[in-house]
């Protein structure tokens, strides 16, 4: 028995052409106090733009050729991404701050861990900043202790049958304490829930393989536990059935995807995918339980379109595409998805670049359809480049969200005598087709 002992760091810069999150609304057209981007023409404020961010930093023990132990912080892709990616491509990349070890046998390989996803201020912090004159924002929990964490187990197959490739099952626990504190939207699906407290179990199973010139895979997630309440709706779950201290969960995720490949004709391949998520039918004044799919850390590009208009919970889609490599460094495709709402009264979750979609129609599940064509070009030396087109084009759950939509229209007509801002204007259009254009890079060395 011999052991092994060594670190790995990897660090991540990213340029965005123009400044990020650029708030301009005061009245000189100079950004505002909540700006995080840079003023015209200066780049140098700390912003995610400007600064070199710590990827993954990790020690590993290597107590034999079959148990591994890796501590620190480091990326997850369990299975075939759809619970546990790494978002790759994504401008942040998922990692977790844990443990992580791993033990390898002859017919399979069991990796189990502990992440704490984050520790939340019980006030002691910001009665100390005070001392000093400052003020700082606390988590509104005031355990000794509050944080959320997160501890799992899978299981991968490793010796299967020839049609076989892929064979995981897995359990994951999570916990996290009420931070009822936190700044909330409770017009938008995520909110209350960021503020509320959980003790949820997720577990599921992912399969896939090839036989011949066909492949497939199959996913299924399912969600089980309680969300702790405190204070109002917008900070907890107080609804018209009076206040409540819990709310159950029951959630669900599955999907499936057959491709055709044809491998003398430039490796082409035809593929076809259907995936649907959990929704909730219940409105915000009147639910007892929350039943709207948790997409955890789950590989967004590949997981549901490229504009990331739409994240996956009360999401069902299909999905029609090909793809081909001309050589070994390039490939390129073209791909076609019909979205709806599981649950026509529910919300949906808004992706990165999703702005359109933050209200739909309770009278509606049709969410739209998007084209993606794409090229990826990889380099000697560690250098890659992605580029994609895309086309939204919103359905009549989106268009007519605003007009449909009760919390849109309070949002954008407030009640005589003041109480809320006029945020969102009700003559803003969102039945337009919405188009992108992205080119990213990525060099490693």
């Amino acid at each position: 028995m011999s052991e092994k002992f060594g670190v790995t760091a990897k660090f991540l810069d990213n340029l965005t052409w123009g400044s990020q999150d650029l708030y301009v609304y005061n009245t000189n057209g100079t950004p505002g106090a909540m700006s995080s981007g840079d003023g015209g023409a200066i780049h140098s404020g700390a912003s995610t733009n400007n600064v070199m961010l710590v990827q993954e930093a990790y020690g590993y023990w290597m107590m034999s050729d079959d148990v591994l132990f890796r501590f620190g912080r480091g990326s997850l892709q369990m299975a075939d991404g759809s619970v546990i990616g790494t978002n790759d491509y994504d401008p942040i990349p998922n990692s977790f701050d844990g443990v992580l070890g791993t033990y390898e046998f002859d017919f399979g390989r069991i990796s189990a861990w502990a992440v704490k996803f984050a520790t939340y201020d019980n006030g002691l912090s910001a009665k100390m900043a005070a001392v000093g004159g400052q003020t700082l924002a606390t988590s509104g929990n005031t355990s000794s202790d509050p944080e959320a964490d997160a501890y799992g187990i899978s299981f991968d197959m490793k010796r299967m049958p020839e049609a076989l490739k892929m064979v995981n099952i897995h359990v994951i626990d999570n916990s996290k304490a009420s931070t009822p504190g936190a700044v909330t939207a409770p017009w938008l699906m995520a909110d209350p829930l960021t503020t509320m407290g959980q003790n949820t179990v997720r577990f599921g199973a992912a399969v896939g393989g090839a036989a011949s010139i066909v492949d497939y895979k199959a996913d299924a997630e399912f969600v089980s536990g309680k969300y702790y309440c405190s204070g109002a709706y917008g900070t907890g779950c107080t609804t018209a059935n009076g206040t409540m201290t819990s709310m159950t969960t029951s959630q669900y995720m599955w999907q499936g995807e057959v491709g055709v490949n044809f491998a003398e004709f430039m490796k082409s391949r035809i593929f076809v995918k259907a995936h649907m998520d959990s929704g909730d039918s219940q409105s915000a004044a009147t639910a007892t339980k929350v039943s709207t799919y948790d997409p955890y850390y789950y590989n967004k590009y590949e997981g549901g379109g490229m504009m990331q208009v739409l994240d996956w919970g009360n999401l069902t889609y299909y999905n029609l595409g090909l793809s081909a490599a001309p050589s070994d460094q390039t490939t390129f495709g073209l791909q076609w998805f019909m979205y709806s709402k599981t649950n026509a009264t529910g919300n949906v979750n808004a992706g990165r670049y999703g702005d359109m979609v933050e209200f739909t129609s309770p009278n509606s599940s049709a969410l739209g359809q998007e084209v993606d064509l794409w090229a990826e070009h990889k380099y000697d030396g560690g250098f890659s480049i992605l580029a994609h087109a895309g086309m939204f084009m919103p359905g009549t759950s989106v268009k007519n969200g605003m007009a449909e939509n009760t919390t849109a229209q309070l949002l954008s007509k407030p009640p005589s005598g003041g109480g809320l801002a006029d945020i969102f204007p009700a003559g803003v259009s969102r039945g337009s087709t919405f188009s992108q254009v992205m080119v990213q890079g990525k060099m490693t060395f």
